[in-house]
């Protein structure tokens, strides 16, 4: 059984009239001027270009987020290159949070609309206690956004959190000239952490 695939287009460096199977298209070339015609997103002049520009690149940062959060923060840094730094909020959801976690929340809001083209990628990550789950990474702002949006806090007994392994796995995670932001109002209970 044949499984279809899913392929951008179809390019040749030599000839323009290769055949094309149906339902797909063909990339264009520049370089054999009778073959130039292509993709809506190939060039600024043709039709729904903006429209089909903005989908390739949404399509694009999905698909990295998905890759993001099955990667290692090593792995993440490797295949991204530093190319920019990232943002990382770091916010104690601890229920001991309830008068504060909405002023947090505004705030990172706030921190993540002043000016996202400035970072390749956003870095959320939670902790509690006893609870530090694995950081949302994404390249797009706005699904850091919605991320923040659902954030609840987590009830616990004491008021001590386990911000040191918070904010060392945040830290694992910075490239070069990364900002951090951390939000807590509690002590830190894993002191031996601080100073790492």
């Amino acid at each position: 059984r044949r499984v279809r695939g899913i392929t951008t287009g179809y390019y040749s460096f030599e000839i323009c009239d290769f055949k094309i199977p149906d339902g797909k298209c063909r990339h264009g070339n520049a370089i054999i001027p009778v073959c130039s015609e292509g993709l809506n997103k190939d060039g600024p002049g043709r039709n729904y270009f903006d429209q089909a520009r903005a989908t390739a690149l949404n399509a694009s940062k999905e698909f990295l987020d998905v890759l993001f959060q099955g990667m290692t923060p090593e792995s993440i840094t490797f295949c991204t290159g530093d190319i920019a730094p990232s943002l990382i909020l770091v916010i104690d959801t601890s229920d001991s949070m309830s008068e504060e976690i909405q002023i947090v929340l505004a705030e990172c809001r706030s921190i993540l609309n002043s000016n996202p083209q400035a970072f390749s990628r956003f870095i959320i990550q939670t902790f509690n206690d006893p609870d530090v789950p694995p950081a949302f990474i994404t390249t797009d702002a706005n699904a850091a956004l919605l991320f923040l949006s659902n954030i609840t806090l987590q009830r616990n007994n004491d008021c001590p959190e386990l911000a040191g392994r918070g904010l060392s796995s945040a830290l694992r995670l910075a490239s070069p000239g990364s900002i951090i932001y951390f939000f807590s109002d509690g002590d830190w209970k894993d002191v031996a952490l601080y100073g790492q």
